[in-house]
């Protein structure tokens, strides 16, 4: 009996291991597709538009080239130091065998990040787990001009408090709204809209 409560609980492991797999990387790729998804089960309108800007502005094939490279000497020295492993926790019983397995697997069961977004949005959406009065955006620079913005407020209805214009705390701005607009609006060499008067 307790054989096989051991085995449904690997094979129920093994389920979940997959099932967390299989949302991360659907997630990942619904999300390169989405034009904008927020607050909705699915993206309403979907774009090839980040794949070629990304080629063209990140020079994404020798980020591409750097990805292979590392994953494949993680795989190589997973390999070297795995073998050895799980050769002494499968055939070795010692006292503590039990809590370095949970260790092990630990990680496996804390929810990813590319869950932490999307579940923060319905949690406010249904109004789980506190209020939120406000938006800090951390990084406003770059070719975006803070279309987010208008996300948050269409999609959330929340004021955006305060701006990150650069890459240390000491960069935070009140947002204004209308120094914002303005800045979006006007002609290349006007100073920037999103910093307070």
């Amino acid at each position: 009996m307790r054989g096989r409560m051991w085995g449904l609980a690997l094979y129920v492991f093994v389920l979940g291991f997959i099932l967390n797999l299989l949302g991360i990387v659907s997630h990942v790729v619904v999300s390169s597709f989405a034009k904008r998804w927020f607050g909705t089960p699915f993206p309403r309108s979907l774009t090839t538009e980040w794949y070629s800007y990304a080629w063209k502005e990140f020079g994404l094939a020798q980020v591409l080239g750097v990805t292979i490279f590392v994953s494949l000497t993680v795989v190589v020295l997973a390999l070297l130091m795995g073998f050895p492993a799980a050769y002494i926790l499968a055939r070795r019983n010692f006292r503590w065998k039990p809590v370095l397995l949970l260790l092990y697997f630990l990680p496996l069961l804390i929810p990813q990040m590319t869950y932490g977004i999307p579940l923060a949005t319905t949690m406010f959406r249904y109004g789980i787990g506190g209020s939120v009065t406000g938006v800090i955006l951390a990084k406003l620079d770059g070719s975006a001009k803070g279309g987010m913005v208008f996300a948050i407020q269409e999609d959330l209805g929340l004021p955006v408090r305060y701006v990150g214009l650069g890459e240390s705390s000491t960069d935070l701005a009140l947002f204004d709204r209308e120094r914002f607009v303005d800045g979006l609006l006007a002609v290349e060499g006007a100073p920037p809209g999103p910093l307070a008067g």
